[in-house]
């Protein structure tokens, strides 16, 4: 027993490199280990010594890689009919019935320890009121069996919590990849600026969890209050419905035993041959409290997984939203720069440095985007813009002008693809990415410095020329923080035209 305890702490060795990256002790530990969690004490012990930081914690191992579960996800969802109702529902189904399983297992454990304990009270009263006529070792037996059932009651907790837990990480990862890899492929007006997808993510994704989390106990429960309400039954007769009226009625779970023996005293008035035990009362008090909880939980669960499903129909209006439909026609023509190859003499790079400033004066002449009869609309129906005819050269600047809502912003978002082609063409000529700054910016909840670097590496050169083109010297210096200043939520923090700026 010792050996299979020592074999199952977790080997550190083994818990440095998998591939060529670190991983988690927990995949390495044996049933003790994960057990008892002996896999985080290092953890713990390092974070009793000092401050712990992100790269203290384990990595999260590969079942939930949300990239790994989003396809999965993607593919059950592309199986099932488009018209099934709950499609998104039996996706999940799908792809989480393995983990759905094993959080059954230890939860069914863990019902069964919990009934075990009532009858372990009841024998043990027996045993204190006929010990003289019964071996001296049931007691010491006694002892020995109510620590087996708790240190059960403690394990079968811990592997039911924790699985239950991996699958609700499982479950958000798939369902917020999901969101956020369709919400990529929306058109503009589809999106409504990202706030639809943001909703469904911060809200209907952890309500679906919070619900989860019942459903993954109505049969665990169903079988708990089913099996204690037989045995209440053969300890106190048909007065077992008490405590059922009273969890259902929704009355303050702490009068349930009081209503029990009310009425069972009053049943057993009109049979005074019924004598009620001690035993009898001891052991249905156990009862009534392993049930209480579980009741309460199956009378409330209707009302949270219509809620849930709500949030499920929600999520699944959004992905079945039509995905954006690039009508453009790209064509990239790819212009070598000077010096770009290795040239065996001097003259030869001469000769390629001049043909290729040739070839970049020919491409000058040629348009990067071109126009031609194009109708643009937000929808295939309706078009916003008519028989557009355009074309833009490279190295020049392109100004558009028109009175409000006469199409300027359509017209640019048309040329990034996010509006329906209707009519005509448009043609991406040696355009590979296009750099697009939107009237309403996105600003990060950061300083201006950080808004302004967008995730790069600060080089304090580049940052101050970029300063400098935009002029926002003045504007700094106006600041109480100046570049540190936190721009708010959405910029509230800024002007109208320092949002712009920045």
């Amino acid at each position: 027993m010792l050996l299979l305890f020592v074999e199952s702490l977790p080997n550190q060795s083994h818990c440095i490199i998998s591939g060529g990256r670190a991983t988690s002790p927990e995949g390495f530990s044996g049933f003790f280990g994960k057990s008892l969690l002996l896999w985080l004490n290092p953890l713990f012990l390092r974070g009793y010594r000092r401050k712990l930081l992100v790269d203290d914690l384990y990595p999260i191992d590969d079942e939930l890689a949300s990239a790994k579960l989003t396809e999965s996800l993607s593919g059950a969802w592309a199986r099932t009919a488009p018209q099934r109702s709950r499609r998104l529902a039996w996706s999940l189904a799908k792809v989480f019935v393995g983990p759905l399983f094993l959080v059954q297992l230890p939860r069914f454990g863990l019902v069964a320890f919990a009934i075990a304990q009532p009858l372990l009270i009841s024998a043990a009263l027996d045993y204190v009121q006929r010990h003289a006529s019964l071996p001296s070792s049931f007691g010491p037996a006694f002892i020995g069996a109510f620590a087996l059932n708790y240190i059960a009651v403690a394990v079968s907790t811990v592997w039911s919590q924790h699985l239950t837990f991996r699958m609700l990480t499982m479950v958000r990862g798939a369902l917020i990849g999901m969101i956020y890899k369709h919400s990529l492929l929306l058109h503009a007006s589809d999106s409504n600026g990202g706030a639809d997808a943001v909703s469904l993510i911060s809200a209907d994704v952890e309500r679906i969890l919070q619900t989860l989390q019942w459903v993954l106990n109505i049969l665990p429960n169903v079988a708990q209050v089913a099996i204690g309400f037989y045995i209440l039954y053969g300890r106190i007769g048909i007065v077992f419905v008490a405590p059922l009226i009273i969890a259902i009625g929704n009355t303050p779970a702490m009068l349930t035993p009081a209503a029990t023996f009310a009425a069972f005293a009053i049943t057993q008035s009109a049979d005074p041959w019924n004598q009620f035990e001690v035993s009898n009362a001891f052991t249905s008090l156990a009862l009534l409290s392993i049930m209480i909880n579980p009741i309460a939980e199956l009378v409330t669960a209707t009302t949270n997984i219509i809620s849930a499903l709500s949030c499920l129909d929600r999520i699944q209006v959004f992905l079945q939203k039509t995905i954006l439909a690039d009508g453009r026609q790209i064509q990239l023509r790819e212009v070598e720069p000077p010096g770009s190859h290795s040239h065996s003499s001097e003259k030869d790079r001469d000769e390629a440095l001049s043909l290729s400033t040739l070839n970049m004066q020919g491409a000058e002449s040629r348009p990067v985007v071109r126009i031609t009869n194009a109708s643009f609309g937000y929808n295939a129906e309706l078009p916003i813009l008519r028989d557009i005819n355009m074309e833009v050269l490279p190295s020049k600047v392109v100004m558009v002008f028109g009175p409000v809502a006469s199409g300027k912003s359509t017209l640019l978002r048309s040329l990034m693809g996010e509006t329906h082609i209707l009519a005509g063409k448009l043609e991406c000529l040696s355009v590979k990415q296009t750099a697009y700054c939107d009237q309403e910016p996105w600003l990060l909840n950061q300083s201006i410095r950080q808004n302004i670097l967008a995730f790069q590496v600060y080089n304090a050169e580049r940052y101050e020329r970029a300063i400098r083109a935009c002029q926002l010297e003045k504007d700094f210096a106006q600041l109480p923080g100046g570049d540190e200043t936190l721009t708010g939520s959405k910029g509230v923090s800024l002007s109208v035209g320092g949002r712009g700026q920045e």
